[in-house]
């Protein structure tokens, strides 16, 4: 075992000296202005681009959304007029969850039905918001933008980062804790 690691390791700086080293070049400065600059553009252009994805979206499916100020696309589509949930309160959800291209990555049919405090979410802020104006028993449709779903990073599971989400959701009931 000994012997082959000498010789791994003779091979590995055989070859490092056969190649050369890389010559270090300083990198050019960047002020934090132009880094600030150049960050503001990426993401108007990843937010000009993701709003195009979710307008064809809809012009295909023909949603009569209503828009928030966050950017969360809504339609309650049935309404049962029951009363609404308030902040602090558990929450229980049937739901299907979406990416924008059809497929689906939850679904409480087989994950079982979600649950958490409203007010209290963290990751899906637009879920959150969404919920809130539901009343017991109301159905609805959402499309997400990933800065109000799982941003960045997606859900580290099954939503990857930056995914635009596309709920139906039903408010099934809620509680206080």
């Amino acid at each position: 075992m000994s012997k082959r690691i000498a010789i791994l390791i003779i091979a590995a700086s055989s070859l490092l000296t056969f190649c050369g080293s890389p010559e270090k070049k300083p990198l050019p400065k960047v002020s934090d202005q132009e880094i600030k600059d150049g960050l503001e553009y990426a993401n108007k252009y990843l937010v000009r681009t993701e709003t195009q994805e979710i307008e064809g979206y809809l012009n295909r499916h023909k949603w009569p959304v209503t828009i928030s100020k966050t950017g969360l696309r809504y339609w309650i589509y049935e309404q049962k007029n029951g009363d609404k949930p308030k902040n602090g309160q558990t929450v229980v959800l049937n739901y299907t969850l979406k990416l924008l291209n059809g497929i689906t990555v939850y679904d409480s049919s087989k994950d079982g039905q979600k649950r958490f405090v409203l007010g209290y979410l963290s990751g899906e802020r637009g879920l959150d918001e969404a919920v809130s104006m539901l009343g017991k028993g109301d159905k609805a449709r959402l499309i997400v933008p990933a800065h109000l779903g799982f941003g960045i990073l997606g859900d580290k599971n099954r939503v990857p980062p930056k995914s635009t989400l596309i709920y139906d959701i039903e408010l099934v009931d809620f509680f206080e804790n």
